[in-house]
């Protein structure tokens, strides 16, 4: 697989547009930021990365700046 990093924006939301246009359904924005993370990070030389939600950064529950996030920053699961 070849990649460039060239700084150019993929939202979840505008990811979650795309994918719904080849499988219809309901998605998570928060499952998906996650999904994105946990599978762009996998890709050599790929250790964070940023999703902004229109040209502002996501924030957290405080409403904070979430900043650089890595595939390792989410649970695969509570059980």
């Amino acid at each position: 697989m070849d990649y460039r990093v060239d700084d150019r924006a993929l939202t979840a939301e505008a990811f979650l547009a795309f994918a719904s246009q080849v499988w219809p359904g309901d998605y998570d924005a928060e499952r998906t930021r996650a999904a994105l993370a946990r599978t762009l990070t996998q890709a050599p030389e790929v250790n964070y990365i940023s999703i902004l939600a229109g040209e502002q950064p996501i924030l957290d529950a405080k409403g904070q700046p979430v900043g650089m996030i890595s595939g390792s920053d989410f649970v695969d699961s509570i059980s």
